[in-house]
Order: C-alpha cells, then structure tokens, then sequence
C-alpha cells in the first residue's frame, strides 16, 4: 500500500508528492481515502484507519490523530467499506455499521450522536455493498436500495436517521454516493441518479 499527497493537518507536517510504503510488511485488499482520513482492508479482511479522527471517524473509540494505521474496533471480515468526510461505513461479515460524526442520520442507527466505535445500521444484516459521503447508500443482498444521512432518495430532501428503501426494485447491484446526490447500478447494467 502507498500514498502520497498534502499531508498539513498531521501533528508532524510531511507533505510528500512522491509514493510512501504504508505499513510495508503487510498486504492489502482495498483502499480507500476520505477528505481527511484514510482506510484500508487487510488481505485477511481486518480494516485499518490512520490520519485525522476529529470526529471519530477512524472508529478506534478515540479522538486521538493516528500517523500509522490502527484496527478499527470489532474483529471479523469486512468485504465493503465506504467513507463521507467525517464518518465512515462497512460492511462485515453481512453486517453493516457506521462511526463517526452524525449530525444528519448518516450512521443509521436512528440517532444523530456521535459515534466512536462501529455501530450497526438498523436493520444490521445482508447487506451486500456500501458507499458513504453526505449521505450513506447501500445494496442489500435481496437486491434492495436503502439510503440516509443528507437525503434518502425517497423524493424528499428530508434527512432519514435509519435506511429508507429508494423505490421498491430488487435489481441493484452497486451504488454511489455524493454530498448531497448518488448513483446506483442496476443488474441490467443501466445507471440510475438522483439528487442536487
């Protein structure tokens, strides 16, 4: 794994433009980088976090800047990871949870608190893929839609504290999503998106 780039809010400045080995003995699956922070999956399935946990979006139980990588809490496989700009969500082993900042619903579990450890989206199992940003979207394993955070996708722009399916289709496969807007794919291969 290798990253580079502006690196001004760490507690020890070191922008660097050129490639740098992150955590060199080890061998990842996926990564994934947020405005400020920064995630990987483990070969063996463990998710890692490092860089700016403001609002605990590293899922450590702290709120403490991380210069190396750090298991997020809670052992087991993830398969699918999404990150917003202050909170992050995963799926593990068919469960999804969020952690993180969640002043609009974002995590899904029905509150707007503060999270510093995964916690799990109501209704928690087979769930399938997950993408995070204002809003948190995902696909469950029946081929169901389901959004919160910013907006649902249900034709408001009311903010949704738990999943609210988007139409009553069964056909996704994946899905995108923004600030304020997502897109989703069908298993047909045709493209779907809403929002501003």
């Amino acid at each position: 794994l290798w990253c580079w780039g502006y690196n001004v809010i760490a507690p020890e400045s070191s922008t660097s433009w050129l490639q740098v080995p992150i955590a060199p003995s080890e061998r990842w699956r996926s990564a994934v980088a947020s405005e400020h922070s920064l995630y990987a999956i483990r070969q063996d399935g463990a998710l890692f976090a490092w860089s700016f946990n403001g609002w605990g979006q590293l899922g450590d139980g702290s709120l403490e800047f991380r210069t190396d990588p750090v298991e997020v809490a809670g052992a087991g496989c993830w398969t699918s990871f999404g990150t917003g700009v202050y909170h992050a969500c995963g799926i593990r082993e068919g469960q999804e949870l969020c952690w993180g900042w969640n002043e609009y619903g974002q995590l899904g579990n029905g509150t707007q608190g503060l999270a510093l450890l995964p916690e799990p989206v109501a209704p928690a199992d087979s769930w399938q893929s997950i993408s995070a940003n204002g809003l948190s979207c995902a696909v469950r394993a029946d081929g169901t839609l389901w959004c919160w955070g910013r907006s649902t996708g249900d034709g408001t722009w009311l903010p949704g504290q738990v999943p609210v399916q988007v139409g009553s289709d069964t056909n996704w496969s994946t899905v995108s999503a923004g600030l304020l807007y997502a897109c989703a794919i069908r298993q047909d291969r045709t493209l779907w998106c809403w929002g501003y």
